[in-house]
């Protein structure tokens, strides 16, 4: 149901803010697959993006605020702000869902953003 342009958008918005975490050395994956989209009464068959990086983490207060317009942890100049909330705008549009899952400690430190949403065909399945 997204036009390529919002795919470009989401894919080059988070694979930036992944090479940006890991400061010139690291691992950035990119992954696509089917899904199913759960709500309370209903599921639904998708897709799920995924990107998987090896940089420093998104700490809890940061993840708080991070899909709000116009918040950076970037310094002046060098962001503006608004790359996560546009994912967060046109993923909200598509009537999908992120998952994000971070640690900034240890051997699995570094991110993971889900992207999940109903492919143009889905059929809603009613529990």
């Amino acid at each position: 149901m997204a036009d390529p342009g919002q795919w470009q958008q989401i894919v080059m918005n988070l694979c930036i803010n992944a090479a940006d975490a890991m400061e010139r050395r690291g691992t950035v994956q990119v992954g696509l697959e089917r899904a199913t989209l759960e709500s309370d009464d209903n599921s639904t068959e998708g897709f799920c993006l995924t990107v998987t990086d090896s940089g420093h983490g998104i700490p809890a207060e940061v993840q708080k605020r991070m899909f709000m317009p116009f918040f950076t942890t970037k310094a002046p100049n060098e962001g503006s702000g608004l790359g996560l909330s546009v994912i967060y705008g046109i993923v909200n549009s598509l009537g999908g869902e992120i998952e994000v899952s971070s640690h900034t400690e240890g051997p699995e430190r570094g991110t993971q953003f889900r992207i999940k949403v109903p492919s143009a065909n889905a059929e809603t399945n009613r529990q």
